[in-house]
């Protein structure tokens, strides 16, 4: 069985890729701040912190591609976070 953890971040970017698609191709025109309080409320571009791992060689900043969950776990708390804004 697949820890829960593990299928919402899988489900979240399925949302966010569904959603960029949507946004770009199927929506009328949706205006600039229509557009960014979307981006902004999913931190689209991951501008709202720094992602890091540790590896051997000590600590390594990620880059995360737009538009996706940065780790393979998305908690229940982080969850709530994304869908409340």
């Amino acid at each position: 069985m697949m820890p829960a953890d593990v299928l919402r971040a899988a489900q979240y970017n399925n949302m966010t890729k569904e959603l960029g698609v949507a946004i770009e191709r199927w929506a009328l025109n949706p205006s600039h701040a229509q557009r960014k309080d979307i981006y902004d409320a999913l931190d689209w571009y991951h501008t709202g912190g720094l992602y890091a791992t540790k590896r051997d060689e000590g600590v390594v900043f990620m880059d995360i591609p737009e538009g996706r969950w940065p780790t393979v776990e998305m908690s229940m708390e982080a969850a709530r976070e994304k869908f409340d804004r």
